[in-house]
């Protein structure tokens, strides 16, 4: 039997961390102040349904505690149930019995009367499954219910719930378990079962489980079944993956101090011992999260949350040598990463040494916007000098001196903001024009002999961008286009960016001395793609069709298309 099911609560107080729904529960009990339906939603695995049971076996306890209302588990009732045999406990799985006619079952098996309890209880587990007519037709029994019926309805979503149901029952809200609860909870199985886990185990079980008993359960009952008395982290290793806490922050650490060689050196390290990637990066995820709000937020019992005391202060350690918005970039980075995932089946690592160039990278790149606003600017200012010029003219011609030097003193400076206006407008103007020359067309072959220098000048430029080129290749060029074959749709997106496809076209002009627009295409055999027509470049022609292609060219302002 797994570990969940052996060691499911039987009483109220063998729940963990739901006091407060407890004791309600308890008070309603102690009262007689019982409600007709019950709505219990929450996560998978944080209680709903051992409660739903343990309520269910309080009702109908025949020696049922007068103080705590807790239930005798001995009594005919109580060992029905815990053995689930009970006539008067139905459990309904609604993703499986969604449909009207299930309901309307259900509304006429709810008139007879209890076969061997006060009550008949209904526990409706994920009830949101159920489909629009079920939920109309089990209205009217929540609405008016017979006096022996008690409901009890399950949930993950709760906004899929109609408001009308919603309206009809007492609604309790299972939230996720604490890190140290789910500790505390494990620890009390492993003591019952008389076997020694390390501790680091016990942590990472609890880590994994997200807020959830019963997978924290079912974990530890994989890592129990190795069958030692002794469990070490190295037993442990067979179900969990062997990257721990310590390893996940070692790299987030290489991240904030912009050591782009160690973070990558690590990755390579976990892809060649087997490490699932995808779960290692969405622990760094969760980690980075939780240092960013808590820079934030400064909340200590918010740490113990999720962390261990040790790890509490790690954690405030790296805290205190980086930034607010350090902390935001990577954790936006690695969640660009854990979404392009998706775009590189093939290479999952790829995504995460995307993430680490870009973060580690100290070259920025403006882009065109805030070049176009800084030229503004300079003309904004330049124009407001004249203006503040033009207005000291006048009240310098207002206040005339008598001598001459001195209105030539007055006026001379007249001139020099004109100068500087019309010299910064001059500069910007001509940053601005394309050269009208004509551009050298280029052959394939020779875009190939020159393309490692661009490679070069793009990774002084910018390191994560180089990165991404280094697995394209030129394929064509057609006129002033030139296509770039990318084997990965991932590759060619980033590229395809405006920001980066100016870097790349900047370069290029440099290069070439011609202007090119880039054209990222997906290839996805490189191999097989034929370049030896373009290798060799287009035949030459005569001096009458030279002259007759460049008059045509000039005509319908046209281009060489190297074929």
């Amino acid at each position: 039997m797994t570990l969940y099911r052996k060691y499911r609560p039987k009483q109220f107080s063998d729940i963990v961390g739901r006091d407060s729904i407890t004791k309600i529960l308890t008070e309603e009990l102690k009262s007689g102040r019982i409600a007709h339906a019950y709505l219990f939603s929450g996560t998978r695995g944080t209680g709903k349904t051992s409660i739903a049971r343990i309520l269910a076996k309080s009702l109908n306890c025949s020696n049922r505690d007068k103080e705590t209302s807790e239930p005798c588990n001995e009594c005919d009732s109580c060992i029905a149930i815990n053995e689930a045999r009970s006539q008067d406990l139905i459990e309904i799985d609604a993703a499986s019995n969604r449909r009207i006619d299930e309901i309307r079952e259900l509304r006429e098996q709810v008139k007879y009367v209890p076969a061997n309890a006060t009550y008949k209880v209904y526990i409706i587990d994920e009830v949101h499954m159920l489909t629009t007519e079920a939920f109309n037709a089990l209205l009217k029994t929540l609405e008016e219910p017979p006096s022996h019926a008690i409901f009890v309805l399950a949930t993950t979503e709760l906004q899929k719930i109609p408001e009308t149901i919603f309206s009809r029952c007492q609604h309790f809200s299972f939230g996720k378990l604490t890190f140290v609860q789910i500790i505390e909870r494990l620890k009390y199985i492993i003591s019952q079962e008389k076997i020694s886990v390390d501790d680091t185990v016990i942590e990472e079980i609890a880590r994994r489980a997200g807020g959830s008993s019963r997978d924290a359960e079912s974990l530890l009952g994989q890592v129990l079944s190795i069958g030692k008395d002794k469990i070490s982290v190295e037993d442990a290793s067979l179900f969990l993956p062997k990257v721990g806490f310590s390893r996940v922050m070692s790299w987030i650490q290489f991240l904030a101090k912009n050591d782009a060689k160690s973070a990558l050196e690590s990755l390579t390290k976990l892809e060649n011992e087997g490490i699932n990637l995808e779960f290692f990066l969405q622990e760094a995820l969760e980690i980075s999260r939780q240092l960013m709000l808590y820079m934030v937020v400064q909340d200590d019992e918010a740490l113990g949350l999720y962390f261990s005391k040790d790890e509490i202060i790690e954690v405030q350690n790296l805290c205190q040598s980086s930034s607010v918005g350090q902390m935001r970039q990577i954790v936006i980075q690695l969640l660009r990463s854990n979404q392009d995932m998706k775009l590189s089946p093939d290479l999952p690592i790829l995504p995460i040494e995307l993430a680490v160039v870009e973060l580690c990278s100290e070259v920025r790149v403006q882009s065109s916007e805030l070049r176009v606003e800084k030229k503004e600017e300079k003309i904004r200012i330049a124009d407001s000098a004249h203006e503040e010029t033009r207005e000291t003219q006048n009240v310098a011609s207002v206040r005339r001196d008598d001598s001459a030097d001195k209105r030539e003193e007055v006026s001379s400076p007249v001139s020099d903001p004109q100068i500087l206006t019309n010299t910064i407008k001059e500069e910007v103007k001509k940053s601005d024009q394309v050269s009208q020359a004509e551009q050298k067309s280029h052959s394939l072959k020779e875009i190939l002999d020159g393309w490692g220098e661009v490679m070069t000048k793009i990774k002084d430029k910018n390191g994560a961008l180089n990165f991404v080129l280094g697995v394209a290749q030129p394929v064509a060029v057609n006129g002033d286009s030139l296509e770039l074959g990318f084997k990965y749709r991932l590759q060619q997106e980033k590229v395809s960016e405006m920001k980066n496809r100016e870097i790349v076209e900047t370069v290029i002009h440099e290069v070439y001395g011609s202007r090119y627009r880039i054209e990222p295409t997906l290839c996805q055999d490189m191999e097989s793609i034929k370049k030896s027509d373009n290798i060799e470049g287009s035949p030459k022609l005569n001096k009458e069709e030279d002259a007759l292609v460049e008059a045509a060219l000039e005509v319908f302002e046209g281009a060489v298309v190297e074929n």
